[in-house]
């Protein structure tokens, strides 16, 4: 059961409240706020912890039992207890969730987790709130957000929008309650008006609005003074024939507005009226909500922001960690396999490799053109596999004997597998491999056949092992200066968890995506980078479509968002798009792309094409094709078939060089086990003479084995 204290930090005022288990348990008020408190913030700070105290001894509760802290309002202003800057507008929760500040001993000893103001900074108006974005996640209002428009009244009543993502998108400050309190304490309206006196009469209500819009504000308000001293009108009707005037341009700004409804909070002396006055005068339809759903809502919605889970399936990924360890015994997959230079065993020629396949290719800056594939064993997976690297300086009409390889780990039984190549914005080349542990048949026959009855893991059975761990690793390491005369790459470093078979996206923000997707998890996974790969972040997005294998690649559109691609059982490529960087995603869908369920490639090519390499058809791995569409892929205006369309072509790999696209992929993965490379050009797609895209062969065993294409 969680427990939280929140502070809804006011211009005047500040509320403390407890929440437990998501309801509020109790509330205190304190009359100073971060405008109002005579000794300053650390007044401020003083009279918070009494509050504080005091809310702890009334519910018995010590203070170290409380999970968090979390604050909002003008206590992040310059005024309050921690200056926090706006984020901008649209805002939802997510993007709030991210701009907390934890600040340790903002209260005292104690932490404080403090939630950003939003800010709206372009479009028709320039504005900003401080606590109404907290406070509107509190609200009921999920149901009511299409054409609607949630108002806040108060002392600065906001008018605010939220678009189909829930996001806060638009609103308006109008400083209705501080001109009603002004006009009706500071001039010479005192007499007639007493706020907080007797109720406003509804009709007086109707009649101040209508003299306010058709004599003007300033007539009707002088009338609120005639109107008692010349027609004997009672304390009740003049409240109420002056709210109604004062809240006549408000009335207008809504009917103004578009929204065909209105959810109104707030407190009672401003809800009740606005309430009536859009009901009587306009066409919008209006929801009250009620004095327990107002005075909860900013509790409420701090605790909502503060918890969103920016991973939602961080758990399901414990749970495969912890279902490794307890069906793998030690987890040996931690451990890198050794990259070992200059191999000189005859095991790495073609004249003893049998089984090959599932390329990579990557151009340095110096166009050196760096393939790499995984072979050994005679299909897969096999202990024998082993990754392995070479390298060409004549545009790929020869390459080196093996620069590397990495081998599996047969004595601690560790299967290595699938190289992925790709140069980096600064020039250094990324090696990238998966690794999984695997496990002699006679010691876990019990834990393959539970695997997959009871936990539902895809188990593979090969060469007397088992291959259980479908969790994957997956390593790196960097070559800094990969056009050198002997280029070394650095110690291999572990990513995560995850099996990466594409090239990462670089995003204009300098965000780097990598799409190391998790088989054992129902939605797409993948790692983000905000400092240039010096640390990452595992996340997950959409659930996924029916797939064994994610294969997920992306590129950025025009617009900045973010379209990720997807291999799926339903014969044609899946699709979900971000449009904050990567964070969140859209509902997977299907493109109408054809795929035969295996991997493509895709990206945006340096002239501004986006480029797809895929199999086009839905059911074989043939007729491998280079898509090119120049209008973000919405749609293929040119397409040229690769080689012989009746060949087995998979796993295609590209990058780009001096005007040149480089492309890699096996042939005959079953038989032949080929590795073959094409060097194009954009314009050799969109020539419509030229027929086919001829590739040539850079590796062929010279006694292939019978493998498959599981994968």
């Amino acid at each position: 059961m969680k427990k939280y204290l929140t502070i809804d930090g006011g211009t005047t005022n500040t509320r403390v409240t407890l929440v437990s288990d998501g309801r509020v348990v109790d509330q205190a008020k304190i009359a100073v706020g971060a405008r109002s408190c005579i000794g300053g913030a650390e007044a401020l700070k003083q009279a918070i912890l009494a509050e504080i105290d005091n809310l702890c001894l009334r519910n018995s509760i010590d203070i170290q039992e409380i999970d968090a802290i979390i604050a909002s309002g003008m206590i992040t202003s310059e005024y309050g207890l921690y200056h926090l800057d706006h984020i901008s507008a649209p805002a939802g929760i997510p993007e709030l969730h991210r701009g907390i500040r934890r600040v340790e001993n903002a209260l005292g000893s104690l932490p404080c987790h403090f939630i950003p103001g939003v800010k709206q900074s372009s479009g028709e108006a320039v504005d900003m709130m401080r606590g109404e974005e907290t406070e509107i996640f509190g609200l009921p209002t999920g149901e009511y957000v299409e054409d609607t428009v949630t108002v806040l009244p108060g002392s600065h009543s906001k008018h605010i929008r939220l678009d189909g993502k829930g996001r806060i998108s638009a609103f308006r400050t109008l400083i209705t309650g501080e001109a009603i309190s002004a006009m009706a304490e500071g001039t010479i309206l005192k007499g007639a008006v007493k706020l907080g006196g007797a109720a406003p009469d509804r009709d007086a209500i109707l009649a101040g609005y209508d003299a306010a819009r058709e004599h003007g504000l300033y007539e009707a308000l002088f009338r609120v003074r005639t109107n008692r001293l010349l027609l004997g009108k009672g304390e009740g009707e003049s409240n109420g024939f002056f709210l109604g005037a004062m809240l006549s341009d408000e009335i207008a700004s809504l009917a103004g507005s578009g929204a065909k409804r209105a959810v109104i909070g707030g407190k009672a002396e401003l809800r009740e009226p606005l309430s009536l006055l859009l009901r009587e005068r306009t066409d919008i339809e209006v929801i009250a909500l009620s004095d327990g759903a107002t005075s909860k809502a900013t509790a409420l919605g701090a605790v909502k922001i503060y918890e969103f889970d920016e991973n939602p399936l961080h758990k399901d990924t414990e749970r495969v960690i912890e279902e490794s360890a307890r069906g793998f015994g030690q987890d040996n997959a931690k451990t890198a396999c050794k990259i070992r230079y200059y191999p000189k065993d005859s095991r790495f020629t073609e004249e003893e490799v049998l089984y090959q396949g599932c390329p990579t290719v990557a151009v340095t800056r110096g166009g050196r053109i760096f393939v790499g594939w995984y072979g050994g064993g005679v299909k897969e997976p096999s202990l024998e596999h082993f990754n392995i690297l070479k390298y060409s300086d004549d545009g790929g009409e020869s390459f080196s004997e093996p620069l590397l390889v990495i081998e599996s780990d047969v004595e601690r039984a560790v299967h290595a597998l699938d190289v992925q190549l790709w140069t980096a914005p600064n020039g250094a080349l990324w090696l990238f491999w998966v690794q999984n542990n695997a496990l002699p048949l006679t010691e876990n026959e019990e834990y393959m056949m539970t695997a997959n009855t009871v936990d539902k893991l895809p188990v593979v059975k090969a060469d007397g092992y088992i291959f259980p761990d479908m969790r994957h690793t997956c390593w790196c390491a960097v070559c800094d200066d990969p056009d050198a005369d002997a280029p070394v790459f650095s110690e291999p470093r572990l990513i995560g968890i995850g099996f990466l078979r594409c090239k990462p996206l670089v995003l204009d923000s300098g965000r780097w995506i990598f799409f190391n997707y998790d088989q054992l998890t129902k939605r797409y996974g993948y790692t983000v980078s905000d400092d240039e790969g010096r640390s990452f972040t595992r996340l997950y997005g959409a659930e996924k479509l029916a797939t064994s294998y994610d294969e997920s690649m992306a590129y950025q559109l025009s617009d900045g968002s973010v379209r990720m691609l997807s291999r799926n059982r339903h014969r044609e490529l899946a699709e979900t798009v971000s449009t904050d960087g990567g964070l969140s995603w859209s509902k997977a869908s299907l493109t109408g792309i054809p795929s035969p369920d295996t991997r493509f490639f895709i990206s945006r090519t340096p002239s501004g094409r986006i480029i797809l390499i895929n199999n086009d058809m839905r059911e074989e791995r043939e007729r491998m094709s280079v898509w090119l569409s120049e209008d973000d892929g919405a749609s293929w205006k040119y397409k040229k078939l690769v080689d012989d369309p009746t060949h087995h072509l998979t796993y295609p790999d590209a990058d780009f060089y001096g005007g040149r696209i480089y492309l890699v992929y096996d042939r005959g993965r079953r038989f032949e086990n080929e590795i073959h490379l094409l060097s194009f050009t954009e314009e050799d797609v969109m020539d419509p003479s030229t027929e086919i895209l001829k590739s040539r062969i850079i590796s062929k065993p010279k006694n292939p084995g019978i493998g498959d294409l599981k994968t």
